[in-house]
């Protein structure tokens, strides 16, 4: 669409011609109109909705640390046994055998912050 055709400059020409109708000649144009929105809106329904943004925040990748760095999110003032009896059965907490265990960080992180409250 070129400046001089823009939405803008059309809808002020449009204002401009309803404004010098005459009341008679109203009924008409606001028929015209009316089957332009409809054609319009016929249109845009036909259309696939556009694919969602990128822009938006994307969802959290889910990050899982080993017991030793689990151990350095909790600042290294707690050991392995305590790590370890005090999250089982925890929701963050993956075990994949009976020695090895691993935790989702962000879970992690709102139990220690929720204990520290």
């Amino acid at each position: 669409m070129s400046p001089a055709t823009s939405p803008a400059t059309v809808l002020r020409d449009l204002d401009r011609v309803v404004a010098a109708a005459e009341p008679q000649q109203r009924l008409g144009l606001a028929l015209a109109l009316n089957a332009r929105v409809a054609t319009l809106t016929a249109e845009l329904a036909a259309q696939p909705p556009p694919a969602p943004t990128t822009d938006s925040e994307p969802a959290a990748k889910e990050h899982w640390l080993s017991a030793d760095e689990a151990l350095a999110v909790m600042g290294g003032k707690v050991n392995r046994k305590f790590l370890y009896r005090a999250t089982r059965g925890m929701k963050f907490r993956k075990d994949l055998s009976r020695k090895n265990v691993l935790w989702e960080e962000a879970g992690l992180r709102r139990w220690i912050a929720s204990r520290r409250s």
